[in-house]
């Protein structure tokens, strides 16, 4: 639901299915007026709560004794029958027995103060004495926990120092640790639940035998489980069939060895092929809500072994608040709301969305033209989000290409050596200058394992402070920086840190570009650097329109067959491609060295008919001196002309890097005067560097 002013939390007035039930001016038998106004707050409708919560204490019909016994039964059956001596003979000594029980008695004397309680319903066929259910009291107790060490029993403090209350009340010591609410379903929800369902309404008959007893027979039903009683009221009074947990691990128990299972009552109901739909709070720490995403995972594993389909719901987060529950959101924004947020059952995201752009340049013009990057007084740290082809290096040029003629130095760090240099040679600063050289002075482009006092380009932390720093691919060269493994940087991690710590925030100007920047890499640079950073992002999608082909495979092996049938198909059709592969190694499968042998042996089986054309080649004026002596090293064998581009291949890396279209361009011709095809093979080294612009290859293949 967007309300006019568009706001979609807007306070929300009850809908017109439920007025007839909710008077405003007369409060349900059985409950307290303040009772009634929490229970409206949580937007739970009259004959709902009329049927599912009693008032007791002071006031009512209920004595807050007659509530405590209720309360305590299990747990005195328990003290009375299971009592054991320290020899482990049954407990006979009365004093023993009043005393545990007096003590049980005392610990929920608090009740008489009066509360409110659950009058959960019954589900046939399970073996519980009575029905679970829930109070709350008006003067809850403390949470609190002995000292394994001494015995003396210390409140639970909050994050503020203030004791922890214990809003809610549960039978201690109940069968199998606890049960499940059941809500107790008027009619007019009934009917309400059948038509979003699309069931039909059951007769009479079946509809004075009970709400739970239908739904054990319908496994048609779609079940809600969230967290909490006035949770599953509100939930029921908007239309949907809940149950509530009194906690979000108590759905399910873990034994000993490791295996899970099922509640008995949701067990139960657990019919093979129901549909689940698990319902728990937004949380705003994510420490709370890592947790509360973990449980509501676990309980689907555990429902899903159980035969049924179950599903997670993401509520949103309310504005303002810390946490927010099903029944926040109904009464605050209404049942539409709440129906769209129950409809977001996908995969929840690993990572926080990017943030909004401070600056968006739009689709069809270059970065550099639509949004140039401001000067350091303007914006002391920048950050680009642009696709390959946007003209992200360019725009970076135009902005630090002044500050080298004023003497500002620049820093150029990269995981990647080839496109490192290529970039340093675009901007003008020299790639990996010893300390003492004159063009040291003007900046240094390097790779991050030399990002140290300890390695042989002697960089600190100290150096060159009031310079600008260009990080191009922050998000690969951070992952490098705290993830890799076997590398010179692994060694020297500790050291790259401290010095980048150091550096940054020295920076007149810090520019980082990548074409997927996350949050986690924007929010890290402003922490490092103390500065809020401006966000520049381009809507232009060079490769928009483009052909994609992403065929699906069951397995690793069908995908490794799909594409060696795929490349087999371009390497015989003769034409120019471009194969990306993320094996970097040359003696792993598919790596780029690898195919290149293969497509070289493929090609000889037809080189017959190209051996006159390299003959007469040879023998004219009209080809290059390099590609010269690439024939005359693979005559007579000759077929395509084919380029590798690795770890191993710098210089031919960072003459692809510099100039990615010129480079294509210039090998397709060559390719062209042999009347053969050109297909370039790249590792994760240089690929996802190379921005094409103007070179369109036969095929793209990865």
């Amino acid at each position: 639901m967007q309300p006019p002013d568009g706001n979609p939390f807007k306070p929300h007035s009850q809908s017109k299915a439920s007025e007839t039930y909710w008077p405003q001016d007369e409060t349900p038998v059985g409950l307290l007026p303040q009772h009634w106004a929490e229970l409206q707050a949580s937007g739970i409708a009259f004959d709902v709560a009329a049927l599912n919560v009693a008032s007791f204490g002071p006031g009512t019909d209920r004595h807050w004794e007659s509530e405590r016994a209720e309360l305590v039964a299990h747990a005195r059956r328990k003290i009375q029958t299971e009592s054991r001596t320290a020899k482990g003979l049954p407990q006979a000594q009365p004093g023993f027995l009043a005393d545990r029980l007096i003590a049980l008695d005392r610990r929920y004397r608090h009740l008489q103060a009066g509360g409110w309680r659950s009058l959960s319903d019954t589900l046939p066929g399970v073996p519980v004495p009575e029905p679970f259910n829930q109070w709350k009291p008006a003067d809850p107790r403390q949470k609190g926990k002995r000292d394994p060490r001494t015995g003396e029993w210390r409140p639970v403090l909050d994050e503020h120092g203030q004791p922890v209350p214990i809003k809610y009340e549960a039978p201690p010591r109940a069968a199998d640790g606890g049960g499940l609410l059941l809500p107790r379903v008027p009619l007019r929800c009934w009917r309400l639940i059948c038509e979003r369902q699309g069931l039909p309404l059951p007769d009479a008959a079946t509809i004075a035998r009970g709400f739970w007893p239908w739904a054990l027979a319908t496994p048609g039903l779609q079940l809600l489980i969230c967290e909490g009683w006035k949770k599953a009221l509100a939930a029921v009074s908007a239309g949907w069939a809940a149950v509530a947990l009194p906690g979000v691990q108590m759905g399910r128990r873990v034994a000993v060895d490791g295996s899970e299972r099922l509640i008995a009552e949701l067990q139960q109901l657990a019919a093979p092929g129901r549909r689940w739909l698990i319902v728990f709070d937004a949380e705003g720490k994510h420490r709370t809500a890592a947790k509360v995403a973990a449980a509501a995972g676990a309980l689907a594993r555990t429902l899903r072994a159980a035969g049924g389909r179950p599903e997670i719901a993401r509520l949103p987060l309310l504005p303002g608040q810390t946490k927010t529950g099903l029944d926040d959101l109904l009464a605050a924004a209404g049942p539409e709301a709440l129906d769209q947020a129950l409809s977001n059952t996908g995969p929840r995201p690993v990572l926080p969305a990017l943030r909004a752009a401070d600056r968006v340049a739009p689709a069809g013009q270059w970065l550099g033209v639509a949004c140039p990057v401001p000067s350091p007084e303007v914006a002391p740290l920048v950050l680009l989000q642009a696709a390959m082809g946007c003209g992200k290096t360019k725009a970076i040029a135009a902005a630090v290409g002044p500050q080298l003629v004023d003497g500002v130095p620049l820093l150029l760090p990269s995981h990647r050596e080839a496109l490192g240099q290529a970039l340093a040679e675009q901007l003008g600063v020299a790639w990996a200058p010893v300390p003492g050289t004159d063009e040291r002075q003007l900046g240094a482009g390097f790779c991050l394992d030399s990002c140290c006092p300890s390695s042989r380009l002697q960089i600190s932390g100290h150096g060159w402070s009031g310079g600008v720093l260009v990080w191009d691919e922050i998000a690969q060269g951070l992952e490098h920086l705290l993830l890799s493994t076997g590398t010179t940087l692994a060694g020297r991690r500790g050291e790259v840190l401290r010095t980048l710590a150091e550096l940054l925030p020295r920076m007149r100007q810090v520019i980082a570009a990548d074409a997927q920047l996350p949050q986690w890499a924007l929010t890290l640079l402003e922490r490092l650097t103390g500065r809020r950073g401006l966000l520049i992002r381009s809507e232009h999608r060079p490769m928009e329109g483009r052909p994609l082909h992403a065929p699906r495979f069951k397995t690793t092996e069908a995908a490794a067959k799909g594409f060696k049938a795929q490349w087999a198909e371009l390497v015989a059709a003769g034409e120019p491609f471009f194969c990306w592969t993320s094996a970097q190694r040359a003696d792993v499968t598919n790596s780029p060295q690898r195919l290149a042998a293969l497509h070289r042996q493929k090609r000889r089986k037809t080189a017959g008919s190209f051996a006159p054309a390299v003959a007469a080649a040879l023998a004219g004026d009209s080809i290059t001196p390099r590609l010269r002596l690439a024939l005359a090293a693979a005559a007579p064998e000759f077929s395509d002309l084919i380029t590798v581009i690795d770890s191993t291949t710098p210089e031919a890396a960072a003459e692809l890097a510099a100039d990615p279209d010129g480079y294509a361009e210039r090998r397709t011709a060559e390719a062209e005067q042999l009347g053969v095809s050109w297909a370039l093979y790249t590792s994760p080294a240089i690929s996802s560097g190379v921005s094409f612009q103007r070179w369109r290859p036969a095929a793209v293949i990865a």
